[in-house]
């Protein structure tokens, strides 16, 4: 049996529950096969046709209800044709929360250097630095930041966890970090809604800027801006891995982005042959 129904298979068993026939075919093979071998269906011949008829419509509740299927088809078709807002409501009609594709784990983490007071639901919300912790926004839809703060995505959670350690690299800024995991859009989609000003502070390599052209300033525009510390030669010289380089290729987009912190970081890549991973940024303040 499938793990859940779709649309479309509830609505032909709801067919056939109202004492309607369904054409043999309508069903998918594996869905008809196992109701007609436990005799929920039952077929009817009518010359060269054979179709698909439910003698008892309580033993298609019974059998549903028994497989995790449904616990009531009427309340199923309800929720897949309109979408279930949770897992309860899927719960509800399935007995399953895990049923269908609904994403109950959405939002994203936030990390702030000093109190920062937002909005949450139209109420003020004070976002507090807590060493060891974070605070993840579900709600992101309601999340409102002041005017004069810039969204600092942090791309690897080392740094993220330990953004006190790197304050310095901020101090001209008003920042309210992100992290981009759970890798989803909702952090895009909020970016999205926002005035703000973005900058992106990731790997000093292809890959780091491949993330930030293609998830952030291809949606973002000259909203946003990649973070290129002012030492970053010294970096490469005591830093730079040359498997960062061999490994990891710059997508032909990128190589067009045509900010000039990006052709600055293109052009030192392709020189030393090498890149930076973001962590050394810890290390060397630490």
């Amino acid at each position: 049996m499938p793990r859940h129904l779709t649309a479309i298979q509830v609505q032909k068993l709801l067919h056939l529950k109202q004492g309607h026939s369904l054409p043999y075919s309508d069903l998918p093979g594996h869905l008809r096969s196992k109701l007609l071998a436990d005799e929920v269906l039952e077929v009817v011949t009518s010359g060269m046709r054979k179709s698909l008829r439910l003698p008892r419509p309580e033993a298609l509740n019974t059998y549903l209800k028994g497989q995790g299927l449904a616990n009531n088809l009427e309340e199923l078709s309800a929720v897949l044709s309109h979408g279930a807002n949770s897992r309860a409501q899927m719960a509800q009609a399935t007995g399953d929360s895990k049923s269908g594709n609904h994403r109950s784990f959405r939002g994203f983490p936030v990390n702030v250097l000093l109190p920062l007071t937002c909005q949450l639901h139209a109420q003020p919300f004070t976002l507090m630095p807590i060493k060891g912790a974070c605070t993840f926004i579900s709600d992101f839809h309601s999340f409102e930041i002041p005017h004069d703060v810039t969204v600092v995505g942090v791309e690897n959670a080392e740094n993220f966890f330990h953004v006190a350690a790197q304050a310095h690299l901020f101090d001209q800024l008003r920042p309210l970090f992100v992290s981009r995991y759970p890798q989803s859009n909702d952090l895009r989609q909020w970016l999205q809604t926002l005035p703000n000003p973005y900058l992106h502070f990731g790997d000093l390599d292809a890959a780091g800027l491949n993330i930030y052209h293609t998830e952030y300033y291809q949606h973002l525009a000259e909203r946003a801006h990649f973070f290129v510390p002012d030492n970053v030669e010294l970096l490469f010289e005591k830093y730079g891995n040359k498997e960062r380089y061999t490994q990891q290729t710059l997508h032909a987009a990128t190589t067009q982005n045509p900010q000039p912190e990006v052709q600055q970081l293109i052009q030192l890549i392709q020189h030393t042959k090498k890149g930076v991973d973001q962590e050394v940024l810890i290390a060397t303040t630490l």
